[in-house]
């Protein structure tokens, strides 16, 4: 399942959107969109979301919004308990969109970083393999992925 947390007056959240249903989205895979202006996170959840961002609580804030200084959210002193209070209690506060999958989150800002969600994990490196005949005759089997065949367009270019 594709989560996008997603505010539909935001030019880059609605670009996120289309991205994400026109280019990474199979069909198979549910799009579940949060309008999170209208049903506000809690403490848990963001608290849950910053780990899948995996980045500090302040990254998750927007600091042009008029609330980051009426609140006084650029004091360095407040808790990371406190940051997230103010996100659940200003929701607007929220970075934007923000899309989850596979139990990883990313800000879609610009757009283009949701793709970081969609790259197919790499092969598994090759891995070499011990053989023992006896207790003291042993081979060492070197595994390496086999080179590309050449066609004749790469031999003579």
């Amino acid at each position: 399942m594709i989560t996008i947390y997603h505010n539909p007056r935001c030019s880059k959240s609605r670009a996120t959107y289309d991205l994400i249903t026109g280019t990474y989205s199979d069909g198979e895979e549910i799009v579940e969109v949060i309008e999170y202006l209208d049903h506000p996170l809690t403490v848990a959840q963001l608290q849950q979301l910053n780990m899948q961002l995996a980045c500090p609580v302040r990254a998750m804030i927007r600091d042009t919004e008029p609330e980051y200084e009426s609140l006084g959210l650029s004091e360095s002193t407040l808790t990371d308990a406190q940051l997230y209070e103010a996100l659940a209690a200003h929701p607007t506060l929220l970075q934007r969109p923000i899309v989850v999958r596979n139990g990883r989150a990313v800000i879609g800002r610009p757009p283009e970083k949701v793709a970081s969600l969609f790259v197919q994990d790499r092969a598994p490196a090759p891995s070499n393999e011990v053989h023992c005949v006896a207790p003291t005759q042993c081979a060492v089997e070197v595994r390496r992925p086999r080179p590309a065949p050449y066609s004749c367009a790469t031999v003579l270019a």
